[in-house]
């Protein structure tokens, strides 16, 4: 039974284990919104926006063609650890026995080929010193706060946990539903706070809220396409005083 246990925890998107830790980030995280505990309802609509920046419940698709544009500012790539859930809301079979353990993910925002348009790609996923490979991932930028330097982000990442029950191996298909409102604090970090739907062979397992520091880091791929604090934003043309 104890190794049951432990192979069910190990297959949540949270590499969920034994054992817990308060949030530490490098600044005092933000107050965490409310969020109805109502497991038997998957979303729940709140009124979000700039104005207004509260998370909604997770649980919807992303809708990339429908994303608008973060300030030029988040253009490159970030690297952060949440390092322990802020609050847990148990859902599925065992889940009251799971505890966040550290997860650091690595996320490049770029321009596409038209130049237009916008993309947010998932480079790296972390659970517990063990590199994860995701099998999809969507994104949507619900709003921006152009002056506040922020966002909303809508995630879903897929992927396949492999565990082993003595030599036999056990693969759970896992989904990760996340709302996540992200802030510029300076060109160089980017705070986020969040919250997510867990999900274990299509169904509900827990929910939970999070925050963290996301620091800019170097595009392994060499596809950025200039330093923050110059990168597509339109710089005024020099002009020379005209002479009466």
């Amino acid at each position: 039974m104890r190794g049951a246990l432990i192979l069910i925890l190990c297959a949540s998107a949270a590499g969920a284990q034994e054992g817990a830790g308060e949030m530490r980030s490098q600044q005092q995280p933000s107050p965490m919104p409310s969020l109805q505990p109502n497991a038997s309802q998957p979303t729940l609509e709140l009124p979000t926006s700039p104005s207004n920046p509260v998370l909604e419940i997770p649980g919807k698709f992303p809708e990339p063609t429908l994303s608008v544009v973060l300030p030029s500012r988040f253009v490159g790539c970030w690297e952060g650890t949440i390092n322990g859930f802020d609050s847990i809301t148990p859902i599925g079979f065992l889940s009251s026995f799971a505890r966040g353990t550290h997860v650091t993910y690595r996320f490049c925002y770029l321009p596409n080929p038209d130049g237009k348009t916008y993309r947010l790609e998932l480079r790296k996923l972390i659970i517990e010193e063990k590199e994860m490979k995701a099998t999809s991932f969507e994104n949507q930028v619900i709003w921006v706060d152009e002056p506040h330097g922020s966002g909303y982000l809508r995630n879903h990442v897929t992927a396949i946990q492999t565990s082993w029950l003595l030599f036999i191996p056990v693969r759970v298909h896992e989904e990760n539903f996340a709302e996540e409102i992200v802030a510029l604090e300076n060109q160089n970090l980017v705070s986020m706070r969040g919250a997510e739907l867990i999900k274990l062979q299509d169904k509900d397992y827990l929910r939970a809220t999070f925050h963290a520091d996301f620091n800019r880091v170097p595009d392994e791929l060499g596809v950025t396409p200039a330093p923050a604090s110059t990168a597509l934003t339109p710089q005024p043309a020099e002009t020379t005083p005209s002479v009466p």
